[in-house]
């Protein structure tokens, strides 16, 4: 299916004035949120800029984004649907679209229509992902994302009764919205390789067994191996204070390096003077 549709007006990509009385409204209002959404720095703030904006311009039952998808169940995802949180389980997969995919690989968007009419046993799947004591949804449109022949990211949004059918308009519409969507998904899979990396380069430097600091161009530390905190105490110290002062923190300092692993934080520190 392929629509013929007004394109979204190009607009100036910036957000509001810091004292700005009133919030932008019209294509300013619509570059705010774009902006919101390509300066996200991770999968819950990109969701929530996301949903902000889905929800100012298409009339939704409920959406999900599946992201990192490496089959139809194991992949990351958001939601916004009613009911209980437990209930998200039901659309936390590509069961009712998964061989869809397969036999259309590259698509950008499809509906659940086009996937009923090659496989009619979806509507059973559909069924299946309905919550008990909620209006069921009855249509979906997929804005799909790619990685290579793989799916790397689905992006649903439901309608049910309420909602009526998607207008010719609002496929339109959704379809313009790829290329807007694509850009931050890109820019959230670098932040999460540079992260990865900085984490690899961490823990490489945390065995050397040398004294490692590196320093800003104002000499400010901002990473120290233990052999370089370790240094740092001699420098400020003395060596025998310096000696006390990593008997007493050690136990504190693993915990802490522990929890910061644990949390994918970076290495960086602050507020301690390396000047000898």
């Amino acid at each position: 299916m392929h629509l013929r549709v007004p394109l979204i007006p190009a607009v100036n990509v910036v957000g509001p004035a810091v004292n700005s009385p009133t919030p932008p409204t019209g294509a300013d209002r619509f570059g705010f949120l774009v902006s919101q959404l390509h300066t996200a720095v991770d999968l819950d703030s990109f969701w929530k800029a996301s949903l902000q904006l889905l929800s100012e311009l298409i009339p939704h039952h409920s959406c999900s984004l599946l992201y990192r998808i490496v089959d139809q169940e194991t992949l990351s995802s958001r939601h916004h649907m009613p009911g209980a949180r437990a209930d998200r389980r039901s659309v936390s997969n590509l069961f009712i679209a998964q061989s869809f995919l397969a036999r259309h690989l590259q698509i950008k968007l499809y509906t659940f229509s086009q996937v009923l009419a090659e496989d009619p046993s979806a509507h059973e799947r559909r069924l299946a992902q309905q919550c008990p004591g909620i209006e069921p949804w009855d249509d979906f449109v997929h804005l799909a994302f790619w990685d290579g022949d793989r799916p790397d990211a689905v992006l649903s949004v439901r309608r049910g009764k309420t909602q009526g059918a998607f207008s010719a308009q609002e496929i339109g519409l959704l379809e313009n919205l790829h290329p807007v969507i694509e850009a931050g998904l890109q820019r959230l899979r670098r932040l999460a390789e540079e992260r990865s990396q900085h984490l690899s380069v961490e823990r490489f430097l945390a065995e050397v067994p040398v004294p490692v600091l590196f320093l800003d161009s104002q000499l400010r530390l901002i990473y120290a191996s233990r052999e370089g905190y370790a240094m740092c105490a001699k420098w400020n110290f003395g060596e025998q204070s310096a000696r006390y002062l990593a008997l007493g923190l050690r136990a504190v300092g693993k915990a802490f390096g522990q929890r910061r692993r644990s949390s994918g934080q970076g290495g960086r520190a602050r507020g301690c003077s390396c000047r000898p």
